[in-house]
C-alpha cells in the first residue's frame, strides 16, 4: 500500500514528473554508449595509461571540487528568494555570484596553464593543458546549467546532456584507437564548446558583470562552509587515488577507479532525482512547507532505496559476464567491481536528507562537512593501518572505501532526524 500511495497524484506533481523523466531519461539512454565508451577507453589504454588518465582528471575535477561555492550557494539563495517572491534579490545574488565564479574559474585556468612549468615531461605537460582548457570550459558550462537550474529547466539540461555526453562518446569511441589519452581531452574542449553554445541560444541569460560587495561578503559567509562541504568531498577522492598510487601503483588505481565508474555510472540514475527536486525543496523550505518536504524526502528515499537493492543481482550479473567477453586483461576489476555494488545504496539514501540539511532554513553544512573530513581521515587511517600489516589490497581498500562511505551517509539520516524532524515537522510538536 505504500508504493501505491507513493505514486498518487498528490505526490508527483506533473511538471517533476516530465523533469525527472527528462533527466533520468537522459542518463539512461546514455548508459549503452558510456558502458560502450568505457570498455573501448579500457581496452585501447590498458591498465598503467588508464591510471595516468585518472592522475591527469585531477584537474578536471577542479570543475566540481576547485570551487568557492558560488553555484551552491545560489540555487540554495535563488530558491529562497523565489519562494519568498523576492526577485530584486534575486538579481542581486545572480549577479555577483556568476561574476565571481567567472574570474575564479579563470584563476583556475592559469593555475593549471603555470603547472606545466614544473612538469619534466613535455607530454604531461600537454596533457596537463589540455586538461586546463577542459576546466575552463566545464566550469563556463556550469555557470549556464546553474542558470538553467534555478529555472528548474531540466528539460533543457537533459537534452544538453545527451547531446553533449553522446557525442563525445561517439567521438571518444572512434579516436582513442588513434589518439589515446589525447582522444579524451581533446573531446572533451571540443563537447564543452558545443554545449555553452547550446545553453546561451536557448537560455534568456541576462546577466550583468557586477559585484555588489556587501552581497559578496553575504554569499562568502554562505559559500565558505558549503564549499567546505564540497572540499571534504575533493579531500576524499583525491585521497582514494594518491593512496592508490602510493601504496598500490598506477596499474591498481587504473583497476580500482575502472571498478569504480562502473558502479558510478548505475547510480548516476538514482541521483537524478535530487537534481530535479533540490530546487523543489529549497523553495518549498522558504514558504515554510515542512511537513511537504519531509513527506517528498520520506517517501522518495524509501523509493529510490528499494530500487537499487533490486537492482544489485542485475548489476551484479552484467559485471560478472560482461568484462570477461570485451576487456580480458581487465579481469581483475570484477571482484572489486561487485565488491563495490554494496555501496550503491548507501549512494542513494542520503540525497534528499542532505539537501534539507543543506538549506538556507537549516544551514548545517559545517556539521556535513566536518564528517566528510572525519571519512577522509578515516580512509587515510585504515590504508596505513592495511599497509602496516601487509594487507593492503584492491579487495581490503574496496572494503574500507564501503565503510567510509556508509559511515557518512548513516550520519547524514541521524542529523537529518535531529536538525529538521525534531525541529520543524508537525511530528514533533
Amino acid at each position: 500500500m505504500k508504493i501505491i500511495r507513493i505514486f498518487s497524484k498528490n505526490f508527483f506533481r506533473k511538471k517533476v514528473v516530465k523533469d525527472f523523466i527528462a533527466i533520468s531519461g537522459s542518463n539512461i539512454l546514455l548508459r549503452p554508449i558510456q558502458l560502450v565508451k568505457g570498455i573501448v577507453v579500457a581496452k585501447y589504454l590498458g591498465p598503467a595509461d588508464y591510471g595516468l588518465l585518472k592522475s591527469i582528471e585531477l584537474i578536471q575535477m577542479l570543475n566540481k571540487y576547485g570551487s568557492l561555492g558560488f553555484n551552491t550557494a545560489l540555487t540554495r539563495e535563488a530558491g529562497n528568494a523565489i519562494g519568498n517572491k523576492d526577485n530584486e534579490k534575486l538579481n542581486l545574488v545572480r549577479n555577483t555570484v556568476f561574476s565571481s565564479e567567472i574570474i575564479l574559474t579563470l584563476v583556475l585556468f592559469f593555475i593549471g596553464v603555470l603547472i606545466t612549468f614544473f612538469v619534466n615531461s613535455k607530454e604531461v605537460a600537454a596533457l596537463i593543458i589540455l586538461a586546463s582548457f577542459g576546466l575552463l570550459l566545464s566550469k563556463l558550462r556550469g555557470i549556464l546549467a546553474t542558470e538553467a537550474t534555478i529555472n528548474k529547466n531540466f528539460i533543457l539540461i537533459s537534452k544538453i546532456t545527451l547531446f553533449s555526453v553522446g557525442t563525445a562518446s561517439i567521438i571518444v569511441i572512434i579516436t582513442v584507437p588513434f589518439l589515446k589519452i589525447y582522444a579524451i581531452l581533446l573531446t572533451n574542449i571540443l563537447i564543452g564548446i558545443f554545449a555553452i553554445i547550446l545553453f546561451i541560444k536557448a537560455l534568456s541569460f541576462r546577466m550583468n558583470f557586477r559585484i555588489d560587495w556587501n552581497e559578496f561578503k553575504r554569499i562568502l559567509k554562505i559559500s565558505l562552509p558549503l564549499v567546505l562541504n564540497t572540499l571534504s568531498i575533493a579531500l576524499y577522492k583525491y585521497a582514494e587515488r594518491i593512496l592508490l598510487l602510493v601504496y598500490l601503483g598506477d596499474v591498481e588505481l587504473g583497476i580500482y577507479s575502472f571498478s569504480l565508474l562502473m558502479v558510478d555510472q548505475i547510480s548516476i540514475i538514482f541521483k537524478s532525482s535530487i537534481k530535479v527536486r533540490r530546487q523543489d525543496i529549497f523553495e518549498a523550505l522558504g514558504n515554510k512547507s515542512f511537513d511537504h518536504v519531509h513527506k517528498m524526502v520520506m517517501n522518495e528515499t524509501f523509493l529510490l532505496t528499494l530500487v537499487s537493492i533490486f537492482f544489485l543481482p542485475l548489476a551484479y550479473f552484467l559485471i560478472q559476464n560482461i568484462i570477461p567477453i570485451f576487456l580480458y586483461e581487465w579481469l581483475k576489476s570484477i571482484q572489486i567491481g561487485q565488491l563495490l555494488l554494496l555501496s550503491l545504496p548507501f549512494y542513494v539514501i542520503y540525497h534528499y536528507p542532505e539537501a534539507v540539511l543543506l538549506s538556507a532554513l537549516v544551514n548545517k553544512q559545517s556539521v556535513l562537512s566536518l564528517y566528510r573530513y572525519v571519512s577522509a581521515a578515516l580512509l587515510v587511517f585504515g590504508s596505513v593501518l592495511l599497509s602496516y600489516y601487509d594487507m593492503m589490497n584492491l579487495r581490503s581498500f574496496a572494503v574500507l572505501h564501503i565503510v567510509c562511505q556508509a559511515y557518512y551517509n548513516i550520519l547524514v539520516l541521524i542529523f537529518y532526524k535531529i536538525y529538521f524532524i525534531n525541529l520543524y515537522t508537525s511530528s514533533n510538536k
